[in-house]
């Protein structure tokens, strides 16, 4: 073979592993991991030596739980890019997650475990260590299960909540239970929920496909949407006494994960039904992402450079009225964004419970459910007022000091 035919065939694998890659790259943007790794595969068989195969390979892997596979392919990253920032940070990253999923803990976070309250529940929750997070594989579709054998209220059985689980999936709600259970039970004892508050209209869990799309493998054809219970981005969300999650069953720690997301909406569920819907979303938010799970180092180590660009944003002489960012959280539309918004939002909120207590969080959003908030007899040190002024006031009341205030307290804290 002459030399401008040895040419034309390496343009040609260059060109193919390209299109395996953008074929990749759009499969993970949609969630389809298990397809965005095989079509980096192919890419990587065509160019062994591909650099950002590797780094995303890696990535594909992360997001199936597949911890062993992706460490790999990120060492094979720095055989070929030693020191490479990207695949360094990614490789701890991962090494980290790997190890959370593996010592996750059923409990709640230790600063809610403290103030959990041994409020009769609804449920009986079977022992932690009886409760196993690892994923199993089932053959039997089961469209849906009611909970009531599990339930006790008082007089007979009820179904405090139901779950139900899509056709479409292959896990049983019974594998689901126990769970459940553990979840809501936990939350249910820190919210001082009892059974006697429950609406007779049992409580909704519906366990949806993970794959919300039809999605075409070329990227140029346009998604068109099969569900419309839930944006094709969301993994889980609460609306209605109704809980949505969307449950992936490529994914090797999703029975962890469907916990995590059912723990978080849960306390959507419950701030929900004792604020009358009148918590602000900074609270609400930062609640569900500080009970659900623990944080990570790397999201601490994450949110430490964020907060620093913000406090640098912040003049010498500036006061919390000219620094007003409370009430701008999960208003920026990009992912980054809202990802710091998120996690910021839970350490402000974490901060929040070390300072006042988690008698006073409770006290607050329980008072948010009551008609007759405070009127306006406090002045509030910051021109821009959330839309629902009686809410500041109130917490004003509470905790001592307006949101913005101790928000900004809480930043100057952190630098």
């Amino acid at each position: 073979m002459n030399l401008s035919n040895k040419g034309w065939v390496q343009r040609q694998k260059e060109e193919k592993r390209d299109q395996y890659f953008r074929y990749a790259a759009h499969q993970y943007r949609v969630k389809h991991y298990d397809l965005a790794v095989e079509y980096y595969l192919a890419g990587i068989k065509l160019d062994p030596h591909s650099l950002i195969g590797y780094l995303d390979l890696g990535k594909s892997y992360e997001m199936l739980g597949s911890w062993a596979p992706a460490l790999a392919a990120l060492e094979r990253a720095l055989e070929l890019s030693p020191g490479n920032p990207t695949a360094q940070r990614r490789y701890k990253r991962i090494a980290e997650e790997q190890q959370f999923f593996q010592a996750f803990s059923l409990s709640l976070p230790p600063l809610f475990a403290a103030s959990r309250r041994m409020y009769p529940s609804a449920c009986f929750a079977p022992p932690a260590q009886s409760l196993s997070v690892s994923d199993t594989r089932t053959s039997p579709l089961v469209k849906s299960q009611s909970l009531s054998e599990y339930c006790n209220r008082g007089e007979g059985k009820t179904n405090y909540f139901q779950l139900e689980v899509s056709p479409k999936l292959s896990v049983r709600p019974s594998e689901l239970t126990d769970l459940v259970i553990s979840a809501t039970t936990e939350v249910d004892r820190l919210f001082r929920h009892s059974p006697r508050q429950t609406s007779k209209t049992p409580i909704r869990i519906l366990v949806l496909p993970a794959r919300g799309y039809v999605v075409d493998s070329k990227p140029s054809k346009p998604l068109q949407p099969e569900d419309p219970l839930m944006p094709g981005w969301a993994t889980a969300k609460y609306q209605d006494r109704t809980i949505f999650i969307r449950y992936d069953q490529q994914n090797r720690v999703m029975r962890t994960l469907f916990l995590i997301l059912l723990r978080h909406e849960w306390v959507h569920l419950m701030i929900d039904q004792l604020s009358a819907g009148n918590c602000p979303k900074w609270l609400d938010e930062g609640l569900a992402m500080a009970i659900s799970r623990p944080m990570m180092n790397s999201e601490r180590q994450y949110m430490m450079e964020e907060t620093r660009d913000l406090i640098g944003d912040a003049k010498p002489g500036y006061t919390s009225a000219s620094f007003s960012r409370l009430d701008l959280l999960f208003e920026h539309p990009s992912d980054n964004r809202q990802r710091a918004d998120y996690l910021r939002a839970r350490l402000f909120v974490e901060w929040l419970v070390e300072q006042s207590g988690w008698d006073s969080i409770f006290e607050s959003i329980q008072q948010m459910g009551v008609s007759d908030l405070p009127s306006n007899d406090l002045a509030l040190d910051y021109p821009h007022e959330s839309e629902n002024r009686k809410i500041d006031r109130l917490l004003t009341q509470i905790l001592g000091d307006s949101p913005n205030q101790l928000y900004y307290n809480f930043l100057q804290q952190r630098t």
